[in-house]
């Protein structure tokens, strides 16, 4: 004996609405994963340092990109005796001492 038509357009229902919450939970962990990597890759570079003495922080250690900071224009003004580094890629500024 068959069950009446709205158990079935239930059940059918209830089936829809499982799969749609597995394919979500698929694809949170997905993006869960990628994230572990990604940060893990962050540590390990931060664990090692930056490849060289005029490379972005935020750059390397957030995505590993090794942009260069540059020597931007110090005013004239400035009593401090830095010079302001600005990254070509994000543009992070740093203050360092003249040299």
């Amino acid at each position: 004996m068959s069950a009446p038509d709205g158990i079935d357009d239930e059940r059918r229902e209830m089936i829809r609405r499982l799969q749609d919450e597995n394919q979500n939970i698929v694809s949170e962990l997905s993006r869960l994963k990628m994230q572990h990597l990604a940060n893990e890759a962050s540590i390990l570079r931060m664990q090692q340092g930056l490849p060289n003495e005029n490379c972005c922080e935020p750059c390397w250690y957030d995505t590993g990109i090794e942009s260069g900071m540059k020597p931007t224009q110090t005013p004239s003004h400035n009593p401090s005796k830095f010079d302001r580094w600005r990254c070509e890629t994000c543009g992070h500024q740093i203050d360092r001492p003249w040299r």
